[in-house]
């Protein structure tokens, strides 16, 4: 744990000095967690080729092992001092040097030569604002996420069949594939739910129609509704079984106020959710909690003659 630390925390000097020294950057901020290390710098945009750059720079201090160096001066004394961030203005100060690449005032724990880091891995970055957070990964953290995505990486290989080298383009085919089919997939569906809301209209007893669905997800449910409110003036319960939703709407022309019925009843039920006046929906916490609503619905609705 405490070699991890040291790990990190020297990889991050080391990270956003050649930063510094490459691109005139600063580090305006660091975040270390137990798995994530990452910094904030004051650059808008990073791409690969300067990532390379970045990552050579610092791995090539790394194979140097140079001596990383601390020692205690006063306030006046380190501001004397070439630093890569101001010091405290009072005060003992503890510097850090990274022999001929970085002095900076710090109070952690380092390694005590560049070479103990072992490695730092840049693994993403984030744009936020003027600002780019870098995440990367130093010592046997960076084995670790190595050991991880190769592992990935070799999975794929032996479930397509073919090397390293044509995994990405393979996945990349793939996504495109399935892109399509569920394109397809969503009009073949809406044109189904367009035939089964003309069939439910045609088949209507009343100007309440109530259904639960076994095979439908809240979507599915949504367009059927408003299909059914395309062909006429009725007031729909539509529930869904597999996601535990019901949705309580109506075309406009009824004296029901479905997002305050459910706002106001919900709560006996074990549901949470809300809407407009004429469009509303509700999640249960079992299926059973949601058919006892759906019943109360038509049961209110009933005593209004509706």
């Amino acid at each position: 744990r405490r070699l991890d630390l040291m790990q990190q925390h020297t990889g991050q000097h080391l990270l956003s000095a050649v930063l510094f020294k490459l691109y005139k950057c600063k580090t305006s901020s660091l975040h270390m967690g137990m798995d994530e290390l990452s910094i904030d710098v004051e650059l808008p945009d990073m791409p690969p080729e300067m990532l390379a750059a970045v990552e050579d720079a610092v791995n090539d201090h790394i194979y140097r092992d140079l001596p990383v160096i601390t020692h205690c001066v006063t306030a006046g004394e380190a501001s004397e001092i070439e630093l890569r961030k101001a010091p405290p203005k009072e005060g003992e100060v503890r510097i850090v040097e990274i022999t001929s690449i970085d002095r900076s005032p710090c109070c952690g724990t380092h390694v005590a030569r560049t070479g103990e880091i072992g490695i730092v891995k840049i693994v993403k970055t984030e744009k936020r604002g003027n600002e780019t957070r870098v995440y990367f990964k130093c010592g046997k953290r960076a084995l670790r996420d190595y050991r991880l995505k190769q592992d990935i990486v070799a999975g794929l290989v032996r479930l397509y069949r073919m090397s390293e080298g044509d995994v990405l383009a393979k996945t990349e085919a793939l996504a495109a594939q399935l892109k399509n089919t569920q394109k397809e997939l969503i009009e073949l569906k809406d044109k189904a739910l367009k035939a089964e809301a003309r069939e439910t209209v045609d088949s209507a007893a009343s100007k309440v129609i109530g259904k639960s669905f076994g095979d439908k997800n809240f979507w599915d449910i949504s367009t059927l509704a408003k299909y059914i409110l395309e062909r006429g003036d009725f007031i729909v319960i539509l529930a869904s079984a597999p996601e535990k939703r019901l949705l309580f709407a109506h075309s406009g022309k009824f004296d029901v106020n479905c997002g305050k019925v459910l706002k106001e009843n919900l709560a006996s039920f074990n549901g949470k959710g809300g809407g407009k006046e004429n469009w509303a929906n509700g999640g249960f916490n079992t299926v059973e909690d949601m058919e006892r609503f759906k019943a109360f619905l038509q049961d209110m609705l009933a005593k209004r003659s509706l």
